[in-house]
């Protein structure tokens, strides 16, 4: 028997957007018995307690709660969490992970899988096999070795917190609908072009062009699901220099223009 015996289907997937709620603070609810919700931070910033310290977390943290345990809530107005949420039937209160953990592989994957679950939901929202693979993605995170920080990015190895590949992603982070290229990136951190490549091949395995366009990407598809900016506004905001350059990109990525992103994974709120 596996240690997530207990878990017999899947109730519903969700998404919430603590900036569309409407009034702050965020309210917080209490998981029935006979359920476990994980919630998967895809955007924006959250406040949690763990190991007896109040944390910072953002995209890629995974919070597991079993019945009795409250969701998560503590947020800001400069930039509110969004989320994805995975309810899962349950014949026994049982904790079978960490309550909080975050996701180790790579951004890309952590793409894939919030969209693929989507979809796949959208479907054929009774599938079996949807809840074995929801599980499986999200049990495999959560039971993968403790290599990355509560305050990081998902995708990373083990980055020293000294080191300076961690604060230019915070950079990035902040600066990506500047102009950005490996010239300036380089400069930021202080380092040569060659260490540059270098660093981003041996802890993040793309080079930083890549990895800079699947952040500005990234923002863009949250841009599409929650925001009404126009496209040109969106492909602005994420630093795409002109909008034939953004469709292109976010049509090689995703496989769809972007209005098509737009209509089908529009942002809506997870029904209690």
């Amino acid at each position: 028997m596996s240690m997530f015996d207990h878990i017999t289907g899947t109730d519903g997937i969700g998404y919430f957007n603590a900036g569309n709620a409407g009034y702050f603070p965020i309210r917080s609810v209490m998981i029935p018995d006979g359920s476990e919700l994980v919630e998967v931070l895809t955007a924006g910033e959250l406040f949690f307690e763990k190991d007896g310290e109040i944390r910072r977390f953002s995209r890629g943290a995974i919070f597991w709660h079993i019945a009795g345990d409250w969701t998560i809530c503590d947020t800001t107005r400069q930039s509110p969490y969004q989320c994805a949420t995975f309810r899962f039937s349950v014949n026994e209160k049982r904790r079978t992970v960490p309550r909080v953990f975050q996701w180790r592989n790579s951004g890309q994957s952590f793409e894939d899988f919030i969209r693929y679950s989507r979809s796949w939901f959208e479907h054929a929202p009774e599938d079996r096999l949807l809840c074995d693979y929801c599980l499986t993605q999200l049990a495999a995170q959560a039971m993968a070795p403790a290599e990355v920080s509560s305050s990081s990015l998902p995708g990373l190895r083990r980055i020293p917190a000294e080191s300076k590949l961690m604060r230019l992603l915070d950079y990035i982070e902040k600066h990506i609908s500047e102009p950005l290229d490996v010239v300036s990136l380089a400069q930021v951190a202080n380092i040569s072009r060659n260490q540059l490549f270098r660093e981003f091949k041996k802890y993040l395995e793309c080079t930083p062009h890549s990895y800079l366009l699947e952040r500005r990407i990234a923002k863009a598809r949250s841009m599409l699901e929650k925001d009404t900016a126009s496209i040109k506004e969106i492909a602005e905001e994420c630093g795409f220099e002109n909008i034939e350059v953004f469709y292109r990109s976010f049509r090689q990525i995703t496989a769809m223009p972007p209005a098509a992103y737009r209509k089908k994974h529009a942002a809506y709120d997870f029904a209690e």
